[in-house]
């Protein structure tokens, strides 16, 4: 039947009337196929990327119940992997990165559909009321911090267990984030308002090294890099403030100490202090190497992560301290553990960088090395004083 609007006045038809109700209270989409669940959706008109889901986690699931998703149904040689995608539905967990959130209930075993991209409804463990992310915790919900693989856009009031709405995939449309390591302490600037072209804004930043990007030593006038007082090239960096950060929970409220891996994105130029227009009385050529605009950063997320060297070989599961200078200079000792590492292997300090990261642990909130040169296997003392006599060559 056609619907059509009506005029103010005129009497509602019964006709209308019981054509509204049917389609408010219309049933959920049948399906219509082959044994396996698979075929044609009928009556379902939606956005979302949907797709079959095997329910493969070992129990019965409730409706916004979240699985991982794992290999598809069907190979390529059987047809039917060729009519609609298809995966197995897993326990996730929150290195998860592939999921779907199940839109009907589904015993084990059995096929549904998943929202595998779009807004869905999804129960949430909020952490923090400012989270913003999400990742699976489980099978029944999603948990929310600063870093997540889905954005909310909506929840309910409070922390614990809420209904929530969220969008994901998170960064999608070609988005690329670009990360950097701290290379001088940056400070929060007094004033978050300042423009960047002001002394007090420009002070307040520090350089960082974008990752990805190459960055060339300061030469001298035989095109000979520049050299400190310890023999490493001299580099200029990027500039970056950190106003964004400021105040955040888990964050440097006042400064990024060197070696804090952040995001960043890109803020514009400002004025080059070092800069000097050309005099219409001067006769010289301007100086090509010293630009009038400098680009900047803007410091918008840290990864938690520092990017530092140790200042001793650690065993697994043993402590070792890394440094890091604040915006006065000043160092900054700091303790890290070797967790990361296997029982028979340690961490050489060898003039390697590795990162390091705070995580939870069995002993509670410590900064781990999680990355880095490779651990070393130890060596028995005796087979290394003692090495096998090597073999006789063949006669």
């Amino acid at each position: 039947m056609e619907l059509k609007h009506i005029k103010a006045g005129e009497p509602i038809r019964a006709s209308l009337l019981n054509s509204l109700i049917d389609e408010t209270t219309k049933q959920p989409p049948t399906f219509s196929g082959n044994k396996t669940g698979l075929g044609t959706v009928k009556g379902f008109h939606h956005s979302n990327v949907l797709v079959r889901i095997l329910n493969e986690t070992g129990e019965n699931l409730n409706r916004f119940a979240v699985v991982a998703l794992s290999e598809p149904i069907f190979e390529p040689d059987n047809d039917v992997f060729f009519q609609e995608p298809a995966f197995r539905g897993l326990k996730p967990n929150n290195e998860t990165k592939n999921f779907a959130i199940l839109q009907t209930p589904a015993l084990q075993g059995e096929i549904v559909l998943g929202c595998v991209a779009g807004i869905s409804i999804v129960k949430i463990d909020v952490q923090n009321e400012s989270d913003e992310l999400v990742t699976p915790k489980d099978e029944t919900l999603m948990q929310s911090s600063s870093e997540g693989v889905a954005r909310i856009i909506w929840k309910e009031s409070g922390t614990g267990e809420k209904w929530g709405l969220i969008l994901y995939p998170v960064g999608g449309g070609g988005e690329t984030k670009i990360y950097a390591v701290v290379m001088s302490a940056i400070k929060c600037p007094p004033d978050p308002t300042l423009d960047p072209d002001d002394e007090d804004f420009r002070n307040s930043m520090g350089e960082i090294k974008i990752e990805g990007k190459t960055y060339e030593p300061e030469k001298n006038e035989n095109g000979e890099p520049i050299t400190d007082e310890n023999g490493d090239k001299i580099y200029h960096y990027d500039k970056c403030a950190c106003r964004e950060l400021a105040g955040k929970e888990d964050e440097f409220p006042e400064q990024l100490v060197k070696g804090r891996q952040i995001e960043v994105i890109y803020a514009g130029q400002y004025d080059n202090p070092d800069y000097e227009p050309p005099d219409d009385d001067d006769d010289d050529e301007p100086d090509d190497d010293v630009p009038e605009k400098l680009d900047w950063y803007l410091a918008i997320n840290t990864a938690k992560i520092y990017n530092a060297k140790l200042n001793s070989d650690v065993d697994a599961g043993e402590s070792t301290t890394f440094n890091v200078a604040d915006s006065d200079g000043e160092i900054i000792e700091t303790t890290v553990w070797a967790s990361m590492a296997d029982e028979d292997t340690y961490w050489k300090s060898e003039a390697e960088s590795f990162d390091i990261e705070r995580r939870e642990t069995d002993e509670g909130r410590r900064l781990v090395i999680v990355d880095g040169r490779c651990p070393i296997p130890k060596e028995d003392p005796e087979e290394s004083e003692n090495p096998p006599e090597p073999p006789e060559p063949p006669a």
